[in-house]
Parts: C-alpha cells; structure tokens; sequence
C-alpha cells in the first residue's frame, strides 16, 4: 500500500480487495471512502452493518418497525439519512448521547442501511421498564446502614432524567418554575437541560433513582417503586 499522512485524522493510499477487508476488520478505522481524485482497487459494496436479530424478527410481523440506528460520528447523521429513500423511512429523531438517530423502517431501508458503511449498527427500539422494587439490598445500602452511616445531612446529586418533586416521599412540594428558589425543602434545586429549566420528570427513570437514595418511607405506598 502506497499511503501519504498529512496533519488530518485521514490518510491515503491505493488497496487490493484483501487489503480493503483488513482495514474493514480494523476497529480504529472509522470510514473507508473511495479516493475520487485516483483510481482504487475494491469497493464498499461487501460492507454490512451489525444488524439486532431483533430487527429482522420483528419484520416477520410488521411492514414498519422502529429502530435505532448507530452511526461512527454525528456528522454523518444527515448523510445517512439523505441515503435512504422517504418511502422506506421516517425520521422520528436524533439521539442525545450517542451518534445515531431512531426512526421507522421497511426490510428495504434496513437493506440499505445495513450496506451503508457510515452505519456501525442497527437496533431494534424496544420498550424498556424500570420497575425494580428491592433495590437498597443489591446495592449494599443495609449494610452500610448497619455500620451506623445512614446520609443523614447530606446532598445527593442525580443526573437522570428528573425528578418528580411533587411525589410525597420526595417533598410533596408544588410545581414551580425554578425548584431551586428555595420552596421545596426535599428537592432543593435541578435544573432541565433538555427540555425547559423544570427538572420535573418526564420518563420516570430518575424518580426512581432518587426514591433509592432519598425517599421517606422504607417501603413506598406512593408508586415511587423503591423500597
């Protein structure tokens, strides 16, 4: 391979198939595009994504599912999507933490996805619950309650989802626009960096997290879901 390195993340060179098959099996190689200024020796047609088994069992039962689909950088997000035509998928929206995007699909736009080589996976989108009752004995907290350290006076930080501040094992405190005012003695300050500056919780994960570490009754009758 003739290769030429500049002072960019890139580099250049000219490749037989079975060297092409080695860079694709390289896991610090991002995106391998043809070189349009010279002529090269393979092509990206044989790439194929990770694709769930989820994904192609749920196209058993249904022309359209929802899948999340992973890509190897956020720049390539509207290139990915610009690829596939409109009548084999919907754009429902772009992840927050991740590169990648979620969206309705056909068999044909997982198709083409699958041998778009800006495409890492493709993920079934299936409904998760948080429902978990007995949490305080798996992570040990009764033991350490048990050694005499129970919290008592401390301020704990939850980076969640929110926090439901008007729930009774967590202030019983009325909605406001700034938590953080001083007007909800358990919950006393949050702030939303997605939505709007009210914390409050809009999924119930992190509602949950905060009954673990922070919620008045040892077993809540609230549905708080904690114990």
């Amino acid at each position: 391979m003739r290769v030429n390195l500049d002072d960019t993340d890139w580099f250049s060179g000219e490749l037989t198939k079975e060297g092409l098959d080695k860079l694709r099996n390289n896991f610090l190689i991002v995106r391998i595009a043809k070189d349009r200024t010279g002529q090269t020796v393979g092509s990206e047609t044989n790439y194929t994504a990770e694709v769930d088994p989820d994904v192609y069992a749920q196209l058993n039962h249904s022309k359209w599912i929802q899948v999340i689909v992973e890509v190897h950088s956020k720049e390539l997000i509207n290139e990915t999507i610009s690829s596939i035509p409109e009548t084999e998928f919907t754009f429902i929206r772009e992840m927050m933490f991740s590169n990648g995007f979620v969206g309705e699909i056909t068999a044909e736009g997982i198709n083409i996805l699958a041998n778009n080589s800006n495409v890492t996976k493709i993920l079934f989108d299936r409904v998760v619950h948080t429902t978990l009752q007995q949490s305080l004995p798996l992570i040990n907290a009764t033991d350490v309650w048990d050694l005499g350290y129970t919290g008592e006076g401390q301020t704990i930080c939850v980076i969640d989802s929110g926090i439901n501040y008007t729930h009774p094992d967590l202030g019983s405190c009325a909605y406001t626009n700034n938590i953080s005012d001083g007007s909800c003695a358990k919950v006393i300050g949050g702030y939303d960096f997605r939505n709007d500056d009210d914390p409050i919780d809009d999924q119930g994960h992190g509602t949950h997290v905060a009954g673990i570490a922070a919620a008045q009754d040892e077993i809540s009758p609230n549905n708080i879901e904690v114990k």
